[in-house]
């Protein structure tokens, strides 16, 4: 698969390109839409996916001439501030409004042009993140960082579904490549056997559910 990852502001844009079909798909394109565009010029924009619904991950989504798509869960926090900018976080951000062509739930397939996503619902961040997964590439949104996870202490965040989400990805091969939100770029393996919030969700909820 041929992606790459454009930092902008902090906030990890994925682009993943068809040479077939000149045609592009971003994944979270949140700020500096000239440098997006100029990294990917000569392709037409397919679509734009939402890994979850924080106004770090969308706010220009909305510039780009794509059909824009976010998981049936977190759709309620692109039209609520309070949801998407958690305790006013970004209030240097003006209100825009964002259309959303149609949402995706667990186990949906997202066709883009010869490649298909399998879209995993990874909550705990927010109750929808999603995640998606495509020769042994995962892009994980805020699930999980290197050495890190997402936090779950905004508005609809949760420990348990998050100690679940990371169970579940840990299943992954472990030679998948995870391209997170925010910061460089992992895999399961790395992350399984030397990431300590890793280690600690999956212990203490699975002792308690014992």
């Amino acid at each position: 698969m041929k992606y790459t990852l454009i930092d902008v502001d902090g906030t990890n844009c994925y682009a993943v390109f068809s040479d077939r079909e000149r045609r592009v798909m971003l994944i979270d394109p949140a700020f500096e839409q000239d440098r997006i565009l100029e990294a990917c010029r000569g392709f037409d924009i397919d679509k734009i996916l939402l890994t979850h619904g924080h106004m770090d991950h969308f706010y220009d989504c909305c510039l780009f001439s794509a059909p824009v798509y976010i998981s049936e869960k977190d759709k309620i926090y692109i039209e609520n501030r309070a949801l998407s900018a958690p305790y006013n976080i970004f209030p240097y951000l003006e209100k825009r409004k964002y259309d959303i062509a149609d949402t995706f739930s667990d186990g949906d397939r997202i066709a883009f042009c010869e490649y298909s996503f399998e879209v995993l619902e990874v909550p705990g961040h927010t109750p929808g993140q999603c995640a998606f997964y495509a020769e042994g590439v995962l892009f994980c949104g805020d699930l999980i960082f290197k050495n890190s996870v997402g936090r779950t202490d905004f508005p609809g965040g949760n420990e348990a579904d998050m100690a679940n989400s990371l169970s579940r990805i840990m299943t992954l091969p472990e030679d998948t490549v995870l391209c997170p939100g925010h910061g460089p770029l992992t895999n399961v393996r790395e992350e399984k056997y030397h990431n300590e919030f890793v280690e600690y969700y999956i212990r203490r909820y699975k002792n308690e559910n014992k």
